[in-house]
């Protein structure tokens, strides 16, 4: 081998170790992932839902301005106004935007 062939040899060398490395710690973090697993019951949504509780999805992204607005708008566009249905679509469709969720349901609940 030259002097690019061996250079080349080595840099694949390392790519398939860190590939290999990369692997080894997927399979151990799904073995991890598969014994926390919790499986959920019912044959119901709101059963199913129950099995979840304690379950919540926090937004950590930073979101561009006019964003939170813009869903906002949107769930009560697709709600016709309606804020009671416009929580509800939120709830449903955008759980992770938990400011919108939230002024949605505070103007559910009073009017």
């Amino acid at each position: 081998m030259d002097e690019a062939e061996a250079e080349a040899f080595d840099t694949l060398e390392n790519e398939i170790k860190r590939i290999d490395g990369d692997i080894a710690r997927l399979t151990r973090l799904e073995k991890i992932n598969a014994e926390k697993a919790v499986v959920v019951a019912g044959a119901k949504s709101e059963d199913a839902s129950k099995t979840r509780e304690g379950v919540t999805v926090k937004n950590t992204q930073k979101l561009e301005p006019g964003v939170e607005f813009a869903r906002y708008a949107m769930c009560l566009a697709a709600a016709k106004g309606d804020v009671g249905r416009a929580f509800n679509i939120a709830k449903s469709q955008i759980p992770q935007t938990d400011r919108v969720v939230n002024a949605l349901k505070f103007q559910a609940e009073t009017g």
